[in-house]
């Protein structure tokens, strides 16, 4: 079989059915663009190489050797917060130990904060804006109906002097 997994159609898959089955009955690798496995690296497009299962399956003395010592809370507490209170006596916060990828979500999280309220406040300074020009725009309206109605006034004062003469 000299075709790989994914370029083949339906009819060379049944045709050859039997050494298909033998290639993927014990995979030992795994196509990274198209998630097939198979034992051969000729039948994939882009073969990884799957962890064998006696290494994931350590005893449990080694993995029991493998874990930090454990101490008591209260000896861990008393350093940490004499550091703390000299840290933050000298101004020198330092940033809890996270590793780099959450350090650069954090960041990240942080950046996009500062931009909506950068965004928030430009929308705040808008909008106060447009309620002064809306203030002002509404004086001068009431001051041209003022004018009218003094205007509109005069005219009925008028017109009703005109009948009575």
């Amino acid at each position: 079989m000299t075709k790989r997994f994914c370029k083949m159609d339906r009819r060379e898959i049944a045709s050859q059915l039997g050494e298909i089955h033998q290639l993927v009955a014990a995979p030992k690798y795994l196509c990274r663009s198209c998630a097939r496995a198979s034992s051969s690296k000729s039948s994939l497009c882009k073969p990884q190489a799957i962890p064998s299962l006696k290494s994931k399956t350590k005893p449990l003395a080694v993995k029991v050797a493998a874990l930090p010592e454990q101490t008591s809370i209260a000896e861990n507490q008393r350093p940490q917060t004499l550091l703390m209170a000299e840290s933050v006596s000298a101004f020198d916060i330092n940033l809890p130990s996270l590793g780099k990828k959450q350090l650069k979500q954090a960041k990240k999280a942080l950046k996009k904060q500062r931009k909506y309220h950068k965004k928030l406040a430009k929308l705040a300074k808008k909008k106060v804006k447009q309620l002064q020009k809306r203030e002002k725009l509404e004086g001068k309206l009431n001051k041209y109906n003022g004018i009218l109605r003094v205007l509109s006034h005069k005219q009925v004062l008028q017109g009703s002097a005109e009948q009575v003469h």
